[in-house]
């Protein structure tokens, strides 16, 4: 927990804020930079679709090689340290 304290992540504010191919860390909406992300490196597969503040998008997440529809209702984006 520690070093993610210092890791000067940022959240993003929807999935339509960074491109496919990216590599975020995806935390429970109601976590911030301190918790350990639920899904780490997780890799944008598909542009995100639906209203703002519900979009969805699918994500390559680690250790499954299908894409899985991930809701910004239940998860939100964070930058990786860097």
């Amino acid at each position: 927990m520690g070093a993610m304290a210092n890791s000067h992540a940022f959240r993003y504010r929807s999935f339509d804020d960074f491109a496919v191919g990216k590599e975020v860390h995806l935390r429970l909406t109601e976590e911030d930079e301190t918790d350990e992300p639920t899904f780490r490196n997780a890799k944008k597969a598909s542009e995100a679709s639906g209203k703002t503040g519900e979009m969805h998008a699918d994500f390559y997440l680690d250790g499954n090689p299908y894409r899985t529809e991930i809701s910004e209702k239940v998860y939100a984006a964070w930058s990786l340290h860097e």
